[in-house]
């Protein structure tokens, strides 16, 4: 019942032998990977629309467009982790920094077993860009990076052309020029330049790379990260994960981050429901509520 009301389908539709018939959200302009057609994206898309909506009319914040120069945020967060005694940024500094400006981060995994699934995405949700997650890496520093990528394509305003951008890997050059730049905005905000090398760095500080990274305003964590993907060992960070991510839920993060500005009271049952059962997010609130 509650997918069929966040696909805009009537619960009868399900019995229809030909299929549910998905009302209109208007034109569907997506980044799609390539293979993959916009179809298969229109079911995720909707559950992420019908999230945004619901977050956004709890949300006082009025919409305010990031910071375009990566540097210039990057320096701006730093200040205020600076004040938690640190000097490099972690998730919940974009979390919070996304919120604040009237930007929702939305996690939503389940989409039905037969749907393609994006790492993240950002929808233009009735004029106002939402940032979905939608893998449950444990690890703050993977979805660090997710969320200053999607935040790239809302600060250079890739957004308002499409009614959802996911994670992709695209074929059409214009498109490979989107996700590129979104790529160096989020590495331009993470590690300071936009043409970081981790394999050059690891050169110069050596055993003390610990230590060289912090002091550079770069998490270990988030170095390791693009090392090893620098040199085809991505999949190998789990062996380290142990180290750096140990009793880290960054799922966790982004669900308690969203209901510390999304309160539950000031919704309607309904929409209550819909947001807890779409978020799987019962540990915050009951779905019965």
């Amino acid at each position: 019942m509650i997918l069929s009301e966040a696909l805009a389908l009537s619960p009868t539709s399900w019995l229809d032998a030909q299929g549910p018939s998905l009302s209109s959200l208007g034109a569907l302009n997506c980044f799609v990977r390539a293979n993959v057609t916009p179809d298969e994206v229109d079911a995720p898309h909707r559950i992420i629309h019908r999230v945004g909506q619901i977050t956004l009319s709890a949300l006082a914040a009025e919409y305010r467009a990031p910071i375009v120069d990566p540097l210039e945020l990057r320096a701006h967060l730093l200040e205020y982790a600076s004040r938690e005694g640190r000097s490099f940024l972690q998730l919940h500094d974009l979390l919070d920094y996304c919120w604040m400006s009237g930007i929702p981060v939305v996690h939503v995994r389940s989409f039905g077993d037969s749907i393609k699934k994006m790492d993240a995405a950002v929808a233009n949700v009735e004029g106002r860009p939402v940032i979905a997650i939608c893998r449950d890496d444990k690890a703050f520093a993977k979805i660090c990076f997710k969320l200053a990528h999607e935040l790239g394509h809302i600060a250079m305003n890739h957004w308002q052309e499409f009614g959802l951008i996911a994670e992709t890997e695209m074929t059409k050059p214009d498109e490979r020029d989107l996700e590129q730049a979104a790529n160096r905005y989020a590495i331009s905000l993470l590690y300071g330049d936009p043409d970081y090398s981790a394999s050059h760095a690891l050169d110069e500080w050596g055993a003390g790379w610990e230590m060289e990274a912090r002091s550079h305003g770069i998490d270990p964590h988030a170095f390791l990260l693009v090392y090893l993907r620098e040199n085809g060992g991505y999949n190998r960070l789990g062996l380290l994960e142990k180290r750096f991510a140990s009793g880290q839920d960054a799922r966790h993060q982004v669900l308690e981050t969203l209901f510390k500005h999304v309160k539950l009271e000031s919704l309607g049952k309904e929409s209550q429901r819909q947001l807890v059962s779409l978020m799987e997010a019962s540990d915050f609130g009951s779905p019965s509520c």
